[in-house]
């Protein structure tokens, strides 16, 4: 996998200024779901934005799903603003946060998981109107980092930074967790593909072409842990918790 730091003045503005376009619409959102209160009425640190999740179907329903102060929201865009999704989810334990990050099936809108760090896994058939615990065989359940494979619906990858990686090939029904792992905080497929890379906080990025069946290490970085991946087709960006960015072409 071949690697490269983007260290070129204008490359590394341009990628900052999409950075800040993301934070700018994370503090836009945050300031929707939370009902339009101020800076000064929000009760920092709490009230972030830990995800945001555009439907597959965006074209056709129009929704856009935040996680954001331990609830998960939904906007259709229209009169009515942001709604709270929580029936079956777990609420938020007095010393932290509860919901992480949501995964959506590129194959089916409808179903969707979410990561919990006192539940583990949930999961929606019915695009986040009700929600069921999915976490039989997950043992440790803070989990943050969750992805669906684009060509195998019932495949899920979810991860932690204590948990280690779990793998399920039915839809969350039962889980195993896979070795070699363990401080994991970020997972990406490869759209159109079973190919799936991690990274973890020691910043290293493994990656699979069988759906998560088996894996490979194939980089490491200097610079920290790899806190984000993104994928396409032909391109893999990595981000580091030091800010440096790694591109592959392969």
């Amino acid at each position: 996998m071949r690697r490269e730091a983007i260290f070129r003045y204008g490359l590394v503005r341009r990628t900052r200024l999409r950075a800040l376009v993301c934070v700018v619409l994370a503090v836009v959102l945050a300031g929707f779901a939370l009902g339009g209160r101020s800076r000064a009425e929000a009760h920092s640190p709490h009230d972030d934005v830990s995800d945001i999740a555009v439907s597959p179907s965006y074209a056709n329903d129009g929704k856009i799903f935040v996680v954001a102060a331990n609830r998960l929201l939904v906007s259709t865009g229209g009169p009515y603003g942001w709604q709270p999704l929580a029936r079956g989810l777990p609420r938020a334990p007095e010393s932290g946060k509860s919901l992480a990050r949501l995964a959506i099936s590129p194959s089916d809108s409808d179903t969707m998981y979410v990561t919990s760090r006192v539940g583990g896994v949930y999961r929606s058939t019915d695009g986040g109107s009700s929600w069921h615990q999915a976490a039989n065989g997950i043992a440790t359940p803070d989990l943050t980092p969750i992805a669906v494979s684009p060509s195998s619906e019932g495949v899920v990858i979810a991860g932690g930074s204590i948990s280690g990686l779990y793998r399920t090939v039915n839809g969350g029904e039962s889980w195993t967790r896979l070795s070699g792992f363990e401080r994991v905080v970020s997972i990406a497929f490869v759209p159109d593909s079973d190919r799936v890379l991690v990274g973890d906080a020691g910043g290293s990025i493994s990656v699979s072409d069988d759906d998560g069946a088996t894996w490979r290490s194939v980089a490491r970085s200097g610079d920290g842990g790899i806190a984000a991946i993104a994928a396409t087709s032909g391109v893999v960006f990595a981000g580091t918790a030091t800010g440096v960015l790694m591109r592959s072409d392969d």
